[in-house]
This record gives structure tokens, C-alpha cells and sequence, in this order.
């Protein structure tokens, strides 16, 4: 029996606290998919659910089970507070979207329609007396029997009292439906009550929990301020005591070099007081009729390796020599590009990325998407005339990227490096071949090479045995600051030269005082002969993790022994 505005039994959810979710949803046979997108059976929207995917969750049907799936959500699925793939609901489970998305409560509903109707009983046929009359009969009831009227009468009244079982019976059975059906609902209110209020306990469990956990959080936020400023106090000091340090050392630098510049200004006036006495005897020589050739010559000669010498002396000749060996520098200096792909090394297939359809990343060998890899930028040098290039090992093979990746369980990729060079005014890309590397210790080398091309300039190296020169002398860096973001002309990278001093020793490094920025790892330190006697590694950075750019240090190119050619070491 099915009466008006009632529903079939089956499972269905109830949104719990939350505006703009529907209040009841029924799940169909063939299961139903709550998400954002439009296509969605149950639809969530609202910015307040920005942490619900486009396809988030699926319910199935099995058995009259009812199943829930997450679909690969960002933020998953929980049922009653954890997190699951996969799970079987049950009547009173509470669905989450993500750790804070909207919750409905599940639930089974049975239907009034399935109350049993009673049927009513078999009704017993009356019965009609046969035989003549008995004693008592009057002529009256003799003629009703004989004519049949007393049969019309039995089977009416039959009828009548049938009538009142049948109504009776109907009675019976609505008051029967009508208290099954208030028994169902004060049974789905108490049921619902009771899911309320442990919905309610639980969030004030999870509010509390949230309130320790930001607690906990502030603290340790305060932790680290404290940590930072006396990180930052020590600095301070170290700073100032190694500025009051330089600055004794400069101070001991100039006078130095006051005593420097007198010898330097005595041997210059002695070299132009003897280019004016050579000058005025070869004059007298020249007009005299008794003096040799031979004589003559010689005093000549003297007279030239004189004003030579004092070329060394005049300002301008010693800035013209420098931007010459400076020039030639750049010329020599080369950016390094270099690119980490993967590939599976079995069936020798590149690691790709391509789009999901909920428009995450995912990796893949079914060359999918683009080639999945890393690239990045540093400095070198030419110094050989074979094609050897020297820079450093971070450079050639970017750490990060040294070991296999795992991409699924058993399933490995190699990385592979692939180096290219330009030339300083150059846009061509030349391929390098890597050579060898030296990254034990505090060592950071690796040798290149290219294919050898004529007028291919490169650097002479300073003696490797001769000391490090003294803290305040002036020295040179080449490079290519920042890669290819630098300001280049046109699609040709120009190198950079900074000028700086020779701060200090530290351990294996020596600390420059230039401006150091990311791309100049690899780059040459040359003194003002053009030389090279060190190799930029690194730049100083401070506990907030900025980058002091005016601290850099380098490796002296005496510790690059194991790396140098035999045809660089002239």
C-alpha cells in the first residue's frame, strides 16, 4: 500500500551545519559524484568550498551497501575523521570533504509504504435450515420459508455484517500504518539527534585541538624570532670585530704602501735621472769624430731599455696595459648552460610531464607532455689550447641532481647532463663534454671540453707554487651574473667584469670583497696582470637568507691541481 507524498526505504545524505549545501540528497541506484564540476550529480559551489575538487568523491551501490571513493581529491575524503581511498558507509557515518570541507551525515530511511496490510478473514456462508416446519413455526414463518423470503432476509443481514468486518479490518489497518509511521519518524529524529550531537562534540574536540596546535605553533614561531635575533646579535659582533680587524690591516696596508709609493717614486727619478744622462752623452758622443760605432750603439741600446723601463712608471701606459689584459679576459670567459634530463634505462625513455585532468602535474614514459628538466647557469674559462675549460662542480653537475629519481615503487630514472658553452659576445651555443670532477672536501672543480677553434683565446694560470697574494690587493672578476636574466645585447651574452680586493683567508677560500651574485660560480679572480689565481664558489648569506653580494669567496687555483691539464700548467 503506497500512500501520497511518501518515499521508497534507501540511503541518502544530510548536510550538517553548513549554508548553501543541499539538505537531502538521495543516492540513486547507479551511485551519484559530489565535486565542483558542473556535470556533477551532487554540485558544490561557494567560495567557502574552494577546498573541494572538481571531481572529489564517488558513492557507489553494491548489495544495497552503500561504498565511498575518493577520486585522487587534493585534500581527500575522511569518514569519521579519517582520511580513506575506499570505505563502506553505514548508517550514522559522518563524510568529510578535506580536513575542513562540508560534512553530511548518512543515513538509511525505510519507508511507511512498507508497512504489512492485514487481510481480512474468510467471512462463513450462512447456512439455510431445510426440512418442514418444526413445532412453534407459525403459518406466518411457514409461508416466508416456503415463498423464500426468510433466505432474502438471512443473505442481507450476511452482507451488513460483512460489511462492519470490513470496515473494522480497514480501521484496524490505518491505525496500525499510522503508528508504525510515528514510530519510524521518532525513531530517524532520535537517530538524527543523537549523529548532532556527536557531530557537535567532535568539532568542539577539533576546535580545541586546533586552539593547542596554534598555541603550540605560536610558541614555536616565538622560538625561532628569539633563536634568529641572537643569531643576528652574534653576527653583529663577529661583524664588528672583523671590521675593527680589516680595518687595523688596512690602516697597516697604507702606510705600507706610503712606504711602497716613495721607493716606487725613488726608482722612477732615478730611471729619468739616467735617461737624461744617457741622452746628453750620446749626444756629445754623436758629435765627437773620435768615438766608435761600437761605443755609440751600445749607449743606444742602454738608452732604450731605459725609457722602457720607465714606461712602467706612467699612469696612463700602466691603465692602457690593464684594459687590455682585461679585455682579453672576457674574451676567454665562457657561460655555462646546463640541462638534467631522466631517462629509464632500460628502455632508454625520457621522463615526461603532462597535465591531469584535475589539472595537476604528473610524470610519465609514455612521452607524454614536455621533457621533464632542470637548467642552470654559471661561469668558466678557457685554458688550454686543446679546448679544456675549468669551472666548478656545482656548476657542471647541478647537486641536486646527481642521483636516480624514483618515480613509482622499482621503477628508476638516471639523470644525464648535457653542457653547452657561449662565448662572451657570442650567441652561439658550442657542446661540452664533461671531463672530470673534484668535489671531495672543500673542493669544487670540474674540467670540460670543447672542439678547439682558431682564435680561441684563453687565460694563463698564476704560479701554483708562488704564495697567495697579501689580503688588500686588487683583483678582478669575470662572469656572467645572473645568466641569461642579465641585460644581454640583443640574443648575444656580454660578460661582466667587477673589480674588488682581496679581503682575507678563510680555511681553503679567500673572501673578495666584489660584487658576487649567482651565475659568477666558475668565473675567474684575476690580479691586474690578467693572471689567473682563483676561482669564484660561493657568496656569502646572512641568517635571514639574503645574499650579501660585497662577500663572496673563491678557491685559489693553486688547490685545482688534481683538475688541470698537463698543457695548462706552463
Amino acid at each position: 500500500m503506497t500512500f501520497p507524498g511518501s518515499r521508497a526505504p534507501g540511503w541518502r545524505l544530510k548536510s550538517i551545519g553548513k549554508y548553501g549545501l543541499p539538505t537531502s540528497l538521495d543516492v540513486p541506484k547507479d551511485g551519484l559524484v559530489i565535486g565542483r564540476d558542473p556535470w556533477s550529480t551532487c554540485r558544490i559551489t561557494g567560495e567557502q568550498w574552494g577546498m573541494v575538487s572538481r571531481v572529489h568523491s564517488r558513492l557507489e551501490l553494491i548489495d544495497e551497501k552503500l561504498f565511498v571513493h575518493d577520486c585522487d581529491s587534493s585534500n581527500g575524503t575522511f569518514v569519521n575523521e579519517e582520511r580513506t581511498e575506499s570505505a563502506e558507509l553505514h548508517s550514522g557515518d559522518v563524510l568529510q570533504l578535506g580536513p575542513e570541507g562540508p560534512k553530511f551525515l548518512i543515513f538509511h530511511a525505510v519507508g511507511l509504504e512498507s508497512t504489512t496490510v492485514v487481510e481480512g478473514r474468510a467471512i462463513v456462508k450462512a447456512t439455510t435450515r431445510q426440512g418442514v416446519a418444526g413445532l412453534g413455526d407459525t403459518a406466518m414463518v411457514t409461508l416466508k420459508r416456503a415463498l423464500g423470503l426468510d433466505e432474502v432476509h438471512a443473505n442481507a443481514s450476511r452482507v451488513e455484517s460483512s460489511q462492519k468486518r470490513h470496515f473494522a479490518i480497514a480501521g484496524a489497518a490505518l491505525c496500525t500504518l499510522a503508528l508504525a509511521g510515528v514510530v519510524s519518524y521518532s525513531h530517524i529524529w532520535n537517530e538524527g539527534k543523537k549523529d548532532v550531537q556527536i557531530v557537535d562534540m567532535r568539532s568542539k574536540a577539533r576546535a580545541k585541538a586546533a586552539m593547542r596546535e596554534s598555541e603550540r605553533r605560536i610558541n614555536a614561531v616565538q622560538r625561532e624570532t628569539e633563536q634568529l635575533q641572537d643569531a643576528n646579535l652574534e653576527l653583529a659582533t663577529r661583524l664588528e670585530e672583523s671590521l675593527l680587524t680589516f680595518g687595523r690591516h688596512l690602516e697597516d696596508r697604507i702606510a705600507n704602501s706610503y712606504v711602497a709609493r716613495e721607493a716606487w717614486d725613488c726608482e722612477r727619478l732615478a730611471l729619468e735621472d739616467q735617461r737624461a744622462t744617457l741622452e746628453m752623452r750620446l749626444k756629445e758622443l754623436r758629435g765627437a769624430s773620435d768615438v766608435s760605432a761600437g761605443e755609440t750603439a751600445q749607449l743606444a741600446e742602454r738608452l732604450e731599455k731605459t725609457i722602457a723601463e720607465l714606461a712602467r712608471f706612467n699612469p696612463q701606459e700602466i691603465e692602457a696595459q690593464k684594459l687590455v689584459d682585461l679585455l682579453h679576459v672576457r674574451s676567454a670567459v665562457v657561460m655555462i648552460e646546463s640541462r638534467v634530463i631522466f631517462r629509464e634505462p632500460t628502455t632508454k625513455r625520457l621522463l615526461h610531464s603532462s597535465l591531469t585532468s584535475g589539472g595537476e602535474s604528473a610524470v610519465n614514459l609514455r612521452n607524454e607532455g614536455f621533457v621533464l628538466d632542470q637548467r642552470s647557469s654559471g661561469s668558466g674559462f678557457v685554458i688550454s689550447p686543446s679546448g679544456y675549460i675549468m669551472t666548478n662542480a656545482h656548476v657542471a653537475v647541478p647537486s641536486d641532481f646527481v642521483d636516480p629519481l624514483e618515480i613509482t615503487e622499482g621503477n628508476e630514472v638516471i639523470p644525464e647532463v648535457e653542457l653547452e658553452v657561449v662565448f662572451s659576445g657570442s650567441s652561439q651555443r658550442i657542446p661540452a663534454q664533461l671531463i672530470l670532477v673534484d668535489d671531495s672536501g672543500d673542493q669544487d672543480f670540474a674540467l670540460i671540453k670543447i672542439e678547439p677553434f682558431e682564435g680561441m683565446a684563453l687565460l694563463e694560470l698564476a704560479d701554483l707554487d708562488a704564495s697567495a697574494p697579501e689580503p688588500g690587493s686588487e683583483v678582478y672578476l669575470c662572469g656572467f651574473p645572473l645568466g641569461t636574466f642579465a641585460v644581454q645585447e640583443g640574443d648575444r651574452v656580454i660578460a661582466s667584469t667587477l673589480k674588488g680586493i682581496l679581503s682575507r683567508s678563510v680555511g681553503p677560500y679567500v673572501q673578495i670583497d666584489a660584487g658576487v651574485h649567482p651565475g659568477l660560480s666558475g668565473g675567474p679572480v684575476t690580479n691586474a696582470q690578467g693572471k689567473v689565481i682563483g676561482i669564484v664558489c660561493s657568496v656569502q648569506a646572512t641568517p635571514m637568507g639574503e645574499i650579501a653580494a660585497a662577500i663572496g669567496y673563491a678557491l685559489p687555483i693553486s688547490s685545482a691541481r688534481s683538475v688541470l691539464p698537463a698543457d695548462a700548467l706552463r
